[in-house]
C-alpha cells in the first residue's frame, strides 16, 4: 500500500486549503448586498457613533499564509447616537494585506487613519464579515467644506447625503469632488437631526 510522504501530505493539504479559499472568495464576491435605507440601518445597528479612524492592523484569521486576512480597525469615539460605548472600539473587517498577500472583498471599506466617519456598527458577537451594517453602506464620511466652513456628510463612495437623494441610491463619485458645490450634501447638524428622528422612531 502506498503511503504519501510528509512533504507530499503537506503539499496536498496546501492545495486543498488554497482551493477552499478560492471558493470562499468567489462566493463572497458573488454576494449581493441589497440597498439599505436609513431606517433599516438605524434599526439593525448595535451602535451608531461619530468616530475617527485610529490604528489599523491586518491579521490572519487562522493558519498564517493560508487563512483569510482580516483587518482590525480602532474607532476613536467622538459622539454616540445609539448604544452605550465610550473611548474606543476595535472592530474587525474581512480583507486586508499581510506582506505580499492581499484579500479584497467587494463593498468592504478600506480605511485610512484620521478619517472622520459616522458608523452603523453590527454587534461583534454576530461575527459578521463586515463590522458595519451593509458593508460600506453603514459608513458615512464627514468632510470639511472650506467654502462654508461647515462639516458635510457623504456616503462612503462619495455621494452627498441630502433630502433630494434616496438613501438607497448609489452613484459612485470621486472623493476629490466633495469640495464642490456646498448644496450637494447636508451639513453635519442637518444630518444629525435627520438621524435623531430616525432613531426616535425605533424606540
Amino acid at each position: 500500500m502506498f503511503y504519501p510522504s510528509r512533504r507530499l501530505r503537506h503539499w496536498i493539504r496546501s492545495i486543498v486549503v488554497f482551493l477552499a479559499l478560492m471558493v470562499a472568495s468567489s462566493n463572497l464576491s458573488a454576494t449581493t448586498v441589497l440597498p439599505l435605507d436609513l431606517d433599516y440601518l438605524v434599526k439593525q445597528s448595535w451602535v451608531i457613533a461619530q468616530v475617527t479612524v485610529g490604528n489599523l492592523q491586518s491579521f490572519s484569521t487562522g493558519t498564517p499564509g493560508s487563512s483569510p486576512i482580516a483587518t482590525r480597525v480602532t474607532f476613536l469615539i467622538q459622539k454616540v447616537y445609539k448604544g452605550q460605548v465610550s473611548g474606543s472600539l476595535d472592530i474587525d473587517f474581512l480583507g486586508g494585506t499581510i506582506g505580499t498577500r492581499r484579500v479584497s472583498i467587494p463593498g468592504m471599506p478600506q480605511f485610512k487613519q484620521g478619517q472622520r466617519l459616522i458608523v452603523f456598527l453590527a454587534n461583534p458577537a454576530d461575527k459578521s464579515i463586515s463590522g458595519t451594517i451593509g458593508r460600506d453602506q453603514g459608513l458615512l464620511r464627514i468632510i470639511f467644506d472650506p467654502q462654508t466652513g461647515m462639516d458635510r456628510v457623504y456616503r462612503w463612495w462619495g455621494q452627498g447625503v441630502n433630502p433630494q437623494t434616496n438613501f438607497k441610491d448609489r452613484t459612485p463619485l470621486s472623493m476629490e469632488t466633495t469640495t464642490g458645490p456646498a448644496g450637494n450634501a447636508e451639513t453635519l447638524p442637518e444630518f444629525e437631526h435627520q438621524l435623531s428622528q430616525a432613531i426616535a422612531q425605533t424606540q
